[in-house]
């Protein structure tokens, strides 16, 4: 069941916004993903137990939106950059192994 959603505007990046979708005690996670993925959003699932504060992933999006904006990303995608951004990880693989790591847990 979706408990709680927010949006956080990202001004220095013309009208891009973060919109962060909490959910809780999830059975039905590719149902979710089906329903959140819209055609031109980026979607990255995240576990909430890798963020310490919402802070973080505003953090983390203004890294991947200016890693994209200077030609500089890690990744081929902002929401794998993202992902990526949020990890703490130095290596794209340890970041997205932890991510799958944590899905399986």
């Amino acid at each position: 069941a979706r408990t709680l959603w927010m949006r956080y505007d990202l001004p220095l990046f013309d009208d891009k916004a973060l919109e962060v979708l909490y959910f809780e005690d999830v059975t039905n996670a590719e149902e979710i993903c089906a329903t959140v993925r819209q055609p031109g959003k980026e979607f990255a699932a995240i576990d909430a137990r890798m963020i310490c504060d919402p802070f973080q992933l505003v953090a983390a999006a203004h890294q991947a939106l200016h890693a994209e904006e200077r030609e500089k990303m890690a990744t081929h995608a902002i929401s794998s950059e993202l992902i990526y951004a949020t990890s703490g990880a130095k290596q794209i693989n340890e970041a997205f192994r932890r991510v799958v790591d944590l899905f399986r847990s």
